[in-house]
């Protein structure tokens, strides 16, 4: 144990500070997502309606295919690609987030969070690529962190729901450049397919 601690202390103070600067980003927008003391009204709060029927049906154990409360009934599937509806990131706050809140106005802004950590993660790990130096790494991820493009997550979700694969896009390109083979293949082609499919 000793011997991995010694011959990773690099890595495990780089994962430290990775996860205290996501501390610190729940802390600093926690009033937002989590209290709802503060909020940006605009596009987010027009999506809302979409959202709550979704993951409730999703929740239910039904796909939701069908609007029943838009007129005398519509087809729903549009509405479904438009938002972004069946995105894993959303799937996965809504059945795990379910576990620590039964509140689906607190998991909407889980999910735009979780998009945002998603996608400095992407940064961060894009900029190792791009970079030698760890501590420039460190400040790239946390200047994106702590920028307007995620702050803005929370007041437009649809730039979030265009760009946040953005970064992995751009690295696994840049590694499949260095290195031809199936894993970035694959890892180019998942995150091209899941950016474009974001707002359509």
């Amino acid at each position: 144990m000793k011997a991995f601690f010694k011959n990773n202390k690099l890595k495990i103070f780089e994962c430290i500070l990775v996860l205290l600067a996501f501390m610190l980003f729940v802390f600093y927008f926690a009033d937002i997502f989590l209290l709802h003391k503060k909020m940006s009204i605009a596009d987010n709060l027009r999506s809302y309606p979409l959202f709550h029927y979704v993951a409730e049906s999703l929740l239910q154990g039904f796909l939701p295919y069908w609007d029943p409360y838009n007129v005398t009934g519509v087809p729903f599937y549009y509405l479904n690609g438009l938002h972004n509806a069946y995105d894993p990131i959303i799937i996965l706050v809504a059945f795990v987030g379910r576990l620590f809140s039964s509140s689906l106005f607190t998991l909407y802004f889980w999910k735009y969070a979780a998009m945002a950590i998603f996608s400095s993660i992407g940064v961060y790990l894009f900029s190792k690529e791009v970079f030698n130096n760890r501590i420039t790494c460190f400040f790239v991820f946390f200047v994106f962190l702590f920028s307007s493009a995620v702050f803005t997550t929370f007041r437009q979700p649809s730039i979030a729901l265009v760009d946040f694969a953005t970064f992995w896009v751009f690295l696994f390109l840049f590694r499949l450049i260095k290195n031809f083979n199936l894993y970035n293949v694959l890892g180019l082609s998942l995150f091209t397919g899941w950016s474009f499919q974001g707002y359509s």
